[in-house]
């Protein structure tokens, strides 16, 4: 069973969703679990021209990061647009173009060795997909506006 947050502007008490600030907020649960890296793909946003570049490779269609590491680059970000941000614990593995995960896909975990996987929609909310409840719970500890949020099992 998938478990499914939807996190609006609202559950972070505040006029814009997607901002950099509220991912870190999400993300910061996962600093503790070792032998972790983030999948990221598919990212657009705003912010100052030069803070994208550890997103920008155009030799690649995604990247890696360790949880410390995202967490700084997040916060530069204004406001995401789109994104994928899957945590893979274990080896990891090159994957093919079609395996990348986007934005727009189906309401499930893209990646099977994906622990959680949280993505930003068009400057409006983000999805967060685990099939583990205790992730979830991690997550919601750090929402200030817990009665905005919307659950759901898919």
């Amino acid at each position: 069973m998938t478990h499914k947050l939807q996190l609006n502007s609202d559950c972070f008490c505040c006029n814009i969703a997607c901002t950099g600030e509220q991912l870190f907020e999400v993300l910061k649960s996962f600093s503790k679990i070792s032998h972790s890296k983030w999948l990221v793909s598919d990212i657009e946003g705003a912010t100052h021209h030069d803070v994208f570049l550890p997103f920008n490779n155009e030799k690649m269609n995604y990247w890696y990061f360790d949880t410390k590491q995202l967490l700084t680059e997040v916060k530069k970000i204004i406001q995401f647009e789109s994104g994928v941000f899957c945590l893979i614990e274990g080896e990891l593995k090159i994957y093919k173009d079609d395996e990348i995960p986007f934005t727009e896909a189906s309401e499930e975990l893209q990646l099977s060795d994906c622990l959680i996987e949280v993505r930003a929609f068009d400057f409006s909310y983000f999805e967060v997909y685990s099939n583990n409840l205790e992730y979830i719970k991690m997550i919601l500890k750090n929402i200030p506006n817990k009665s905005s949020i919307e659950y759901f099992t898919v």
